[in-house]
């Protein structure tokens, strides 16, 4: 199987259209993806004003793109020739492409994808998620969906897609982000914004977790100050438990205490022992 069949099974593409070529470039941060069609196909078009349906064949051509869901971190966009056809009497129409959504420059799946993030997120936290304008989110609304693109939802609900999961990856995600900040007070700003947005998630765990952080909150405001983590901590933890490892047997605290001095204390016994040796010879 060819790179560009690979992409046409993932992308549901289907004759006479064709994946034509898969450009990666990893700096800008895009897979592009470009479609074609078999020269002499004919494409069903419909338009119930004029009474007017059936296959006609192609015209001409007009070149469209969409955003299409992101693979994996890198945003991804379809490129294809979009056939006119001839319908009579001198009328040109275009066609619509399988993929194409109701908002101008969406595929199906990234206009439902969007439609379904809209419903737990609010706007501009997807349009910022999405890299996309505010204003170009919410042109069709949920109730306005064809029946394709409700059919294409329920298949991303229903491939696995656990929405619930995402949104707190999400909220996750944009916690870390508040450590960008370049100042102290845009920090708190950013992390009042995140603390109002994760305790109404209506997810009990992000709830919880953003409460703990507040009964922290001035700890954590202060980590723009000094940036001090929590790493070294972690690390004497991992030594203390080795301590009481060693120590086992032994059931006075004084005992384990004296463990620990040892390992960390970092103690130069050669100077009340000059027989220690304080460096190994290999």
């Amino acid at each position: 199987m060819t790179q560009q069949e690979l992409f046409a099974k993932a992308l549901m593409v289907e004759k006479p259209w064709y994946v034509h070529e898969v450009g990666f470039d990893q700096e800008r941060g895009k897979l592009e993806i470009w479609i074609d069609f078999e020269r002499g196909s004919f494409f069903y078009f419909e338009d119930k004003e004029l009474g007017i349906k059936g296959k006609f064949k192609a015209y001409d051509t007009v070149e469209k793109t969409w955003r299409h869901l992101n693979f994996f971190q890198y945003e991804c966009y379809l490129h294809a020739w979009i056939p006119r056809v001839d319908i009579g009497k001198g009328k040109k129409r275009q066609v619509k492409a399988p993929w194409e959504g109701q908002a101008f420059g969406f595929t199906l799946l990234f206009e439902a994808f969007i439609l379904e993030l809209v419903r737990v997120m609010p706007v501009h936290q997807v349009s910022q998620l999405l890299g996309v304008y505010d204003s170009k989110l919410w042109k069709k609304n949920h109730q306005n969906l064809t029946q394709h693109q409700k059919t294409k939802l329920e298949s991303i609900r229903i491939s696995g897609l656990n929405l619930k999961t995402m949104k707190a990856v999400t909220i996750r995600e944009a916690f870390q982000q508040i450590y960008q900040a370049p100042t102290p007070l845009l920090f708190e700003k950013w992390l009042k914004k995140w603390y109002f947005w994760a305790t109404h998630s209506r997810m009990p765990h992000i709830i919880e977790a953003a409460k703990t952080i507040k009964r922290h909150w001035d700890g954590v405001i202060n980590w723009i100050d000094y940036q001090i983590s929590n790493g070294i901590l972690e690390g004497f933890n991992s030594i203390f438990q080795a301590a009481k490892a060693k120590a086992r047997g032994y059931k006075k605290t004084e005992t384990i205490k004296t463990i620990i001095y040892i390992l960390t204390g970092k103690l130069d016994f050669s100077k009340v022992n000059p027989y220690y040796v304080t460096h190994s010879i290999l």
